[in-house]
Formats: structure tokens, sequence, C-alpha cells
């Protein structure tokens, strides 16, 4: 089995390019829900699940939803597995 990698160097570069939608001067960010820079974010994000292939989704009151779906060939066959990712409004889900 193959252990992923993570590149650090453009694991950074992500929270960076983050961090400069809704750049306050004191060094945060402020992406309040439903402004243009949380459409801005939200935007940035699903271009990245889009190159990496995942399937989007948002229920009524904004929750983002993204999967992978991917066929696995099994003994019997193949099968779909599914993982979801779940972004909310909220930063600490």
């Amino acid at each position: 089995m193959i252990s992923p990698t993570i590149d650090a160097d453009r694991l950074w570069q992500t929270i960076l390019d983050m961090a400069e939608i809704g750049a306050t001067p004191d060094g945060g960010s402020c992406r309040l829900a439903l402004s243009p820079e949380d459409a801005a974010a939200r935007a940035l994000l699903l271009t990245w699940c889009e190159l990496i292939g995942l399937k989007f989704e948002q229920d009524a009151i904004g929750n983002m939803f993204l999967s992978d779906e991917v066929s696995r060939r099994f003994k019997n066959g193949f099968k779909k597995r599914s993982t979801t990712y779940v972004c909310s409004k909220r930063g600490d889900v």
C-alpha cells in the first residue's frame, strides 16, 4: 500500500492563498457568512476540489459537502467507495 505524502510547501501556499481573502490589517482574515469574501473563499476551495475530482453539494444553509467516489476492485468485482468531507460555516468542523 502506498502511504500518502504531504507537500508542505503546497499546503502552506494554500493556507496563504486562502488567508488573502478577507485579510485584515492585523494579519487575520474576516470572511463573514454570505459576504463577498465568503463567496470568494468558497470559490477558491471549489477550484482546488475540482482539480482533484471531488464531487460538490451544498445544502440550503450553505454547508458544503465534498466527496470522492472511487471504484475499487474486490474479489467479487467492483464496488464503489465514497468518502465525504464536510465544510461548514464554523471553523472547528
